[in-house]
């Protein structure tokens, strides 16, 4: 009876799998609010004259963001696998980690018009959708790419300070198209 009232019983890798719908119900739910709240800044920034001409006079505070940024990813990375599982710590740290990204994201977008944002924003979620249903619609099993996608992760962290350190113009290009394989990746991944 539960099973058939679960919402992805429309896709065949996901028919009477009760808890795996949930999990990514849950996930896409959690996702779509981080999305939220990243806009919902931009737009502030964007809109608002005297909250952009905070952002512009305390660029520190991006600095300061992208260290949070890191840390946290760090710290889960690498300290806190378990208490990054209990509830609601987990939370928690989900929602430090999007104020920290929303900033930076808000920060960047300032010196960016419109029209770039929205074509960025388009782009982005038709790849998400489309990764999405493949990984929805897919028989092959994508779980074995966890430690991969986590030590590719590393060296493109090492790549973005070895970068920031030497400024190397086309280490740019070569990290922008990494980080993007990367996140296409995570998607199936997680999906």
């Amino acid at each position: 009876m539960a099973a058939q009232k679960a919402p992805l019983n429309c896709i065949p890798g996901m028919a009477g799998k009760t808890d795996r719908q949930r999990f990514v119900v849950k996930v896409y739910t959690l996702m779509l609010l981080q999305v939220m709240v990243t806009l919902g800044w931009v737009i502030c920034i964007k809109a608002i004259w005297p909250i952009r001409k905070f952002v512009l006079v305390n660029y520190f505070l991006f600095y300061v963001a992208l260290g949070g940024s890191v840390a946290v990813m760090l710290a889960l990375l690498c300290c806190c696998k378990k208490l990054a599982r209990r509830h609601p710590i987990n939370l928690i740290l989900l929602f430090t980690y999007t104020v920290f990204e929303s900033y930076m994201i808000g920060a960047i977008c300032i010196f960016y018009s419109v029209e770039t944002i929205l074509v960025a924003v388009a782009c982005t979620n038709a790849l998400f959708v489309g990764l999405t249903i493949y990984a929805l619609f897919t028989k092959k099993d994508l779980t074995y790419m966890g430690g991969m996608l986590c030590g590719c992760s590393m060296i493109i962290l090492c790549a973005v300070i070895l970068n920031f350190i030497i400024r190397i113009p086309i280490l740019n290009t070569v990290i922008l198209v990494a980080v993007l394989i990367l996140a296409c990746l995570y998607v199936l991944y997680d999906t």
